[in-house]
């Protein structure tokens, strides 16, 4: 008997883009207006925290159950949807197309993916038992109770292991699985891509439903 698997939620992807010169909100407001997206009226400002703290604030635009958030600062775009985002193919195709518009003049450097889906499985997020080691041993005699894997992480970087930081690189993947916090039951499995390569970049968003649930198959990480 197979398992039975959920996607419980994967309604929102940021998806982002590394270029010489930023992208104004102004810009991409115009481009996007003729996707049909527009800026709600009447709307308090959104905000939000950068990486070291500071507000910012954060500009949006929606069309039907669609809304996108735009951190213009790190030129990234938050994309939500009512329902989930793994039929949106072509509107996220449509989003790195204007933006390659505008930036025609400049090229951009890298593209990017990120998702986190959270899963439900009949196997229970911390069943694996973590294999005996040093450490393990040393864990178990202290806290007296059997040490449990709680998640799974790989990556992958082009030119080798990176010795600068991950969010200057042009190449990478990372795929972490494990549980979810607020609920163990739940697997939570987050899929970072980044490519200079357009087309992997959207191969990576047409296979992200099969790569999602696979990833909470225990055999498949068995070597």
């Amino acid at each position: 008997m197979g398992h039975a698997m959920y996607i419980i939620d994967m309604n929102r992807v940021t998806i982002g883009f590394g270029s010489s010169f930023p992208l104004s909100f102004n810009e991409l407001k115009e481009k996007f207006r003729l996707l049909g997206y527009l800026q709600p009226e009447n709307e308090p400002p959104l905000v939000g925290i950068d990486a070291v703290g500071n507000t910012i604030e954060l500009q949006v635009l929606t069309k039907e159950s669609i809304k996108i958030v735009y951190d213009e600062e790190r030129g990234r775009l938050t994309i939500s949807n009512d329902s989930t985002i793994d039929d949106m193919y072509s509107e996220i195709e449509s989003f790195f197309q204007k933006i390659q518009e505008i930036h025609v003049a400049s090229k951009i450097v890298w593209f990017e993916i990120n998702i986190s889906a959270r899963v439900l499985n009949d196997t229970h997020p911390l069943v694996t038992k973590t294999k005996p080691s040093q450490i393990v041993s040393t864990l178990e005699s202290l806290v007296e109770t059997p040490i449990h894997t709680f998640s799974r992480s790989v990556c992958s970087f082009s030119n080798g292991l990176p010795d600068s930081p991950l969010n200057k690189l042009s190449e990478w993947l990372h795929v972490t699985v494990g549980a979810f916090v607020p609920n163990p039951r739940y697997y939570q499995v987050r899929i970072v891509f980044r490519s200079s390569n357009l087309n992997k970049i959207l191969e990576c968003y047409k296979l992200l439903p099969n790569l999602i649930l696979d990833s909470v198959k225990p055999e498949k990480w068995e070597e």
